[in-house]
């Protein structure tokens, strides 16, 4: 192979001029130059983002056994009757309404509509999944309504969703 296709004609007459010795410590010099440049530019932006992935992972799996402790009790204690909710007067669709636009995701609803069987359906997009799950989480515990139906994919940017969700009072 030619050698001086790959290199510039200075760089080869440079290096063509130096000792034998000194063209192996050049050459030695450049392998740790591209391992210490593949190192810092390639491995260690993948070992921190795994590390990263798998903080978040270890979090999301406490949050789940929690979430999965607290569901009985929640299921015993029954939805509350101290809210806005379908037991103080309000409709489900209005008690969505303001808890909607009082909230993390208000941005990211894109429609609220009341069906005929007195349920909401809630559209969003790009809306935290974080955020949306404490939230509907907030409904049911606060104002005894509950998601009877939902569709969710996972949106362009990490951490977010788009979905569909019928909500109910009980």
């Amino acid at each position: 192979m030619n050698v001086g296709r790959l290199i510039p004609e200075p760089v080869a007459a440079w290096y063509g001029s130096l000792a034998r010795r000194e063209q192996k410590l050049v050459l030695a010099g450049g392998a740790v130059l591209v391992l210490l440049v593949a190192y810092l530019g390639v491995v260690q932006p993948i070992v921190s983002a795994r590390a990263r992935l798998l903080d978040q992972v270890q979090q999301r799996r406490e949050l789940l056994a929690y979430i999965n402790s607290a569901a009985p009790r929640l299921r015993a204690a029954g939805p509350s009757t101290g809210g806005a909710g379908p037991n103080s007067g309000h409709s489900v669709f209005t008690t969505v309404s303001a808890a909607a636009q009082n909230s993390p995701i208000s941005g990211a609803v894109q429609r609220l509509e009341q069906t005929s069987d007195g349920n909401v359906r809630l559209s969003v997009s790009g809306a935290s999944f974080d955020a949306l799950i404490r939230w509907l989480g907030t409904l049911a515990a606060q104002d005894g309504i509950s998601v009877t139906r939902a569709n969710v994919q996972r949106a362009a940017n990490p951490g977010t969703v788009n979905g569909n969700f019928t909500l109910s009072g009980s």
